[in-house]
């Protein structure tokens, strides 16, 4: 946006000196501080206004930026408002965690996580922006911020891992129940002309007694693996003869997961198991 000669001859005659500013006059100050005479001058401003007195600038005029301890919008002058600041969290520790942060960011046996997230927010507690935090420890700012803020909000035990929902298992307790006791029995119960399972065999039974619609190979050697039943290798003695073996494995199946009827149970609920001591 231009400046019409107008508007430069009413800033001139407010100007005590009688003249608007020639660019020679800033030339002579900028020689002057480039010069060693102005060796002593740091961080000062000299002002090249003739005396003029922006205060009383027109309002047409340019504004000027707002000074050290401006609060206030002069007259006439509309200032775009400011952006806000975002500070950093400020983290005060106890005695009792700021023992188990050092143990937890010095600990040999710590996991790498776990003592980066100490780490960051024993920095914090010193006082340190995030900016310098991240400098130190090598990590994004947005990381730094992070950790703190979750210290902020529930302590020590937010530097946890939150769980994460996963993806929603594809075989239920009750199947996985089923294919184990159907490795507990013998092929030949099944007309199979096998004289031990293997983990396809089992996978190819289990299809077919329509336990599951699909399930490989690997997954039946996982289940297997978590009891250490190996039925190519061994024999078994246990031997499922039980015709209402569902719904009696179902409903044991349940108590293990808290569930009685069809109802999940309350925290003052409790599910007591006992067996049968010969020798008491």
């Amino acid at each position: 946006m231009g400046v019409s000669q107008e508007m430069i001859d009413s800033w001139a005659r407010d100007v005590p000196l009688g003249r608007a500013g020639a660019p020679a006059d800033i030339a002579e100050a900028v020689a002057f501080l480039a010069s060693d005479a102005a060796g002593y001058i740091t961080g000062d401003n000299l002002t090249v206004s003739g005396t003029h007195d922006r205060s009383e600038q027109p309002r047409d005029a340019f504004p000027a930026p707002a000074e050290a301890g401006d609060t206030h919008a002069r007259e006439g002058m509309d200032r775009p408002p400011s952006m806000p600041v975002c500070s950093a969290v400020p983290l005060e520790l106890t005695a009792a965690e700021r023992h188990r942060l050092k143990k937890m960011a010095y600990g040999h046996k710590t996991p790498h996580q776990a003592r980066q997230r100490a780490t960051i927010v024993l920095l914090a507690a010193r006082g340190r922006s995030n900016a310098r935090i991240a400098a130190e420890t090598h990590l994004h700012v947005d990381t730094v911020r992070r950790w703190r803020g979750r210290f902020a909000a529930g302590r020590v035990p937010a530097l946890d891992d939150r769980k994460r929902s996963g993806r929603p298992p594809t075989f239920t307790a009750l199947q996985i129940a089923e294919v184990k006791a159907l490795a507990c029995q013998l092929p030949t119960e099944s007309g199979a002309p096998l004289s031990c399972w293997s983990c396809p065999e089992l996978a190819r039974e289990a299809v077919t007694r329509a336990i599951t619609d699909t399930i490989s190979a690997s997954t039946v050697r996982r289940w297997l693996r978590d009891d250490a039943l190996k039925p190519w290798q061994h024999r078994s003695w246990i031997f499922i003869r039980d015709s209402n073996f569902r719904a009696t494995a179902q409903r044991v199946l349940d108590l293990y997961a808290r569930i009685f009827d069809g109802t999940p149970l309350g925290e003052d609920e409790y599910v007591i198991s006992a067996d049968e001591k010969t020798s008491i």
